[in-house]
């Protein structure tokens, strides 16, 4: 089968306040992550993409959002030190929207998305284990992610893009 891909899409960017990877990379940089593993994953597909109108497939990307947001997490540990204390964790999510057309009829909206969080640990850190430190893990630390970790998840959201994709294809045969 044949698709054609319109990648004139917004990418919208929703950032936090005091926020912590969401301007490590340009929005160009977001939207070439996910097209990049579309178009990768879609030719592993057997998907031929194609320049022309006369695809039998069509692709309207609407929106890629890359959304930043931050909540706070407890540490809740009676034997700790840090028992009750208040932690900010940073959430990333990139959000897919688009619609598939079939020879010019609308077959559906289509979603897909990706996310990751920091996370609120105990466990040693590498120095603390060089150190000695915290051996009864007492003391709590937020585990942060990759400064990429917008770009690696574009990648991610292209690839499920791509599995809602022909999963819907193979249903419409």
């Amino acid at each position: 089968a044949t698709i054609r891909i319109r990648n004139n899409f917004e990418v919208t960017l929703e950032a936090c306040q005091n926020s912590k990877y969401i301007n490590n990379s340009t929005k160009e940089t977001y939207r070439s992550a996910f097209t990049d593993a579309l178009e990768n994953e879609l030719k592993e597909n057997n998907l031929i993409i194609a320049d022309s109108a006369k695809a039998e497939y069509e692709l309207e990307i609407t929106q890629l959002k890359v959304i930043e947001n931050i909540s706070s997490e407890i540490a809740n540990n009676d034997s700790s030190y840090q028992n009750g204390e208040k932690f900010d964790v940073y959430g990333c999510g990139v959000y897919f929207y688009g619609t598939l057309y079939k020879n010019g009829n609308k077959i559906d909206e289509l979603k897909a998305d990706a996310s990751r969080e920091e996370s609120l640990s105990n466990n040693r850190t590498f120095w603390e284990w060089i150190f000695g430190l915290n051996r009864d893990h007492s003391s709590y630390h937020v585990k942060g992610l990759s400064s990429s970790v917008f770009e690696k998840l574009s990648f991610k959201c292209g690839k499920r893009a791509c599995a809602v994709i022909t999963k819907k294809i193979v249903k419409g045969k």
